[in-house]
């Protein structure tokens, strides 16, 4: 058996904005928020392009502070084809790292060794240029910017 191999596909922005959704406790989901991404940038070795404004956050909170992250959104690459990107994960950590992350202020400083932030990556796009996406798992590293947040984002090979 072979061990589990990656490489860097982008690096990633996404800048969070417009109205912050806060549906309250639901007997289903729990604590559920819906956050905007109103557009975002991304560069890698075999791509590069922007984020449109055409996605969103559906936010989970747990009980114990641990939020569960499930972001669907498009991308354009500078040569014009369309992906769509879809994400779940998790963020947990120290008390005061989660409560400066769930702020959404414009200008936030966390030390990210002190959370837990990861992700799943799924693509989806009728690009023949672009259709080996289709077909490849990404894992993310994620820290919270400026505005929004960033990834380091892998493809498993």
């Amino acid at each position: 058996m072979s061990e589990l191999q990656s490489e860097l596909l982008f690096d990633i922005k996404l800048y969070l904005g417009g109205d912050v959704y806060d549906i309250g406790t639901t007997p289903e989901a729990g604590h559920r928020m819906i956050v905007e991404v109103t557009r975002g940038e991304f560069e890698g070795p075999k791509m590069k392009g922007k984020a449109l404004h055409l996605g969103a956050d559906w936010l989970r909170i747990l009980d114990d502070g641990t939020l569960v992250i499930d972001v669907r959104t498009q991308l354009q690459t500078d040569d014009g084809e369309l992906i769509y990107l879809y994400y779940h994960g998790y963020i947990h950590g120290t008390p005061e790292a989660m409560e400066k992350f769930m702020q959404f202020e414009d200008d936030v400083d966390i030390d990210p060794s002190t959370m837990y932030f990861r992700s799943s990556m799924r693509f989806e796009t009728g690009s023949k240029k672009y259709n080996w996406l289709n077909h490849t798992l990404a894992m993310a590293v994620g820290r919270r910017i400026q505005n929004g947040v960033a990834y380091h984002v892998y493809e498993i090979k």
